[in-house]
């Protein structure tokens, strides 16, 4: 992040959530994040080569025909399209009798056989030299078409066919190659190459992209970038198999290494994002990703977003895991063993629920919501998932139709700072919630003091003076206090905040120094209806 001077005050409205920082609502797109696979070849590949014969003639011999006069030995004289004759030695009038040749090598469309060929160059004049050449049949690739498209192949992958390298451009939904590009190294051949059915000699496989913010798109477009069976391209098979509207990036790091996750982190740059979906659980993977977190909603960036992943283990380990992490920005979603969806399918379904709930509204309850995962069998009992849930886990459960629920969603957010034991984030809908509350606040006063110049007056040092100002582009203190509390009343219409009296009665609006207004602004967000509890008494 770039150090701006003290003395430069940056124009435009900012907000800072409680200590956290600034987010804004730009984008519900969601990022799966996976470490990479290595992609394996395709098989079974042939192609059709056309090509053309081109005749070419190159210099067989050079000898002398007439000596001339006036040379000297080592004289150097060029015979056009054939070569150099050197002059090994003359008579007393300079007249040529004995020649070295060299000839030239390269192949021309034109016969450079004659007699009698004038020469240039040396001290002498009326050389002439004799040329005979050998007539070469040389062949060039100049078409390349599929034969048979194979399968297992990836966008960029490279074949080699004689002396021609052969791309792929385009894959059918089978991952068969059906669109190529071809180029040569431009040297003639000796053999005709044309032919059908043929199969590349060698095959380069290419690496999936790493460390690069990619746009998925279709299915068979993620197969042939990263490979049918990469964790990143299960994922994203499993997310769009719930979810096939919101916009997916995906991302692949080196290893799970925390240097190799932040780096594929910083990769992802100022990308907006409602959902970080990834296959990383571990303390210090979290605590990576709790560091990327922070920046994202530092007031500089104004981004936002949160993190969900899965993690399937038995009651006594996830009771264990959950006392290792703190993130107000992670759900990590526990899981009974006994799948046979692993953890990378089990993210992906979770984000693809989290995901449009919070797209659709960031407050409502992420709870109850049904996820693609097949049952392990042996769900944890409720005693078992309130002891999870307590341990910062969000828990699943298991119906007996075979249905597997996110039952309750938080994040793993448990103490503060100083180690006290606080439920300021544990939920999963607050960051998501507080997040479109401080864009909407930041939006409208943008809108009303910043899309024109305005000047600023505090409004008690105005009311002292028994004077007011109009029609000058000047707003008082009071008059940005005005609009902040019609921008809470639009908050609560919207259903994510509530009480007005408090609100009305507590923001408070300072001119805190040159330009600068400080605003504090003390929302009250709805809640989430967990239970209900009815007690019924009966009688006879």
């Amino acid at each position: 992040m770039v150090d701006i001077a003290s003395d430069f005050i940056i124009p435009g409205t900012f907000v800072t959530i409680n200590g956290t920082g600034t987010t804004t609502n730009a984008s519900n797109a969601v990022v799966i994040m996976a470490v990479n696979s290595a992609l394996t070849d395709g098989s079974g590949v042939t192609f059709n080569i056309t090509s053309t014969d081109a005749i070419t003639f190159k210099p067989a011999s050079l000898t002398l025909n007439a000596g001339g006069t006036g040379y000297v030995v080592g004289d150097v004289v060029t015979v056009n399209n054939v070569g150099t004759a050197i002059v090994k030695t003359v008579d007393a009038n300079g007249v040529i009798t004995a020649i070295t040749p060299s000839l030239y090598t390269q192949p021309l469309v034109s016969d450079m056989t004659a007699t009698g060929i004038d020469g240039t160059g040396g001290k002498g004049t009326g050389a002439t030299f004799n040329a005979t050449s050998t007539k070469i049949d040389s062949y060039a690739i100049n078409g390349v078409s599929v034969n048979n498209a194979g399968s297992g192949y990836h966008l960029g992958d490279k074949f080699t066919v004689s002396n021609a390298t052969i791309t792929v451009t385009g894959l059918n939904a089978n991952t068969g190659v059906n669109a190529v590009s071809f180029t040569t190294d431009g040297t003639g051949l000796s053999s005709d190459p044309a032919a059908s059915g043929v199969s590349p000699t060698a095959t380069d496989t290419i690496d999936g992209p790493v460390n690069t913010l990619t746009y998925a798109g279709s299915l068979a477009n993620v197969q042939s970038i990263f490979g049918v069976s990469a964790d990143i391209t299960r994922a994203y098979d499993r997310y769009i198999n719930v979810d096939s509207v919101t916009p997916v990036y995906l991302i692949t790091c080196a290893s799970a290494s925390v240097s190799d996750i932040q780096t594929a982190l910083n990769a992802i740059q100022e990308t907006p994002f409602t959902v970080l979906a990834t296959t990383f659980s571990d303390s210090d993977q979290i605590l990576a990703i709790k560091t990327f977190f922070d920046a994202r909603y530092n007031y500089a960036s104004e981004l936002y977003g949160i993190h969900v992943s899965a993690r399937t283990d038995t009651v006594t380990n996830l009771l264990a895991y959950g006392a290792t992490v703190n993130s107000e920005y992670s759900t990590i979603v526990g899981f009974a063993p006994g799948s046979v969806d692993d953890d990378v399918v089990k993210m992906a379904a979770v984000a693809a629920v989290i995901a449009p709930s919070i797209a659709a509204d960031p407050s409502a309850p992420i709870q109850l919501l049904a996820v693609d995962v097949t049952p392990s069998g042996n769900g944890f009992s409720i005693t078992e998932r309130n002891s999870i849930f307590n341990a910062g886990v969000a828990i699943t459960k298991e119906d007996s139709a075979g249905d597997v629920y996110l039952e309750r969603s938080r994040t793993t957010y448990q103490t503060n700072a100083a180690g006290t034991p606080d439920d300021t984030y544990q939920d999963t809908e607050t960051l998501p919630t507080v997040a479109v509350c401080s864009e909407t606040f930041r939006n409208d006063c943008n809108t009303a003091f910043f899309d024109t110049g305005m000047k600023i007056v505090d409004s008690a040092t105005l009311a002292s003076n028994g004077g007011s100002i109009t029609n000058k582009n000047v707003v008082t203190t009071a008059g940005i206090k005005a609009q902040l509390i019609s921008t809470y009343n639009t908050l609560i219409n919207s259903g994510l905040c509530q009480d007005a009296a408090t609100f009305n009665s507590n923001v408070s609006v300072v001119l805190k120094s040159k330009g600068v207004v400080a605003v504090y602004c003390p929302i009250t967000l709805v809640e989430q209806l967990r239970q209900i509890q009815i007690n019924i008494d009966f009688s006879f």
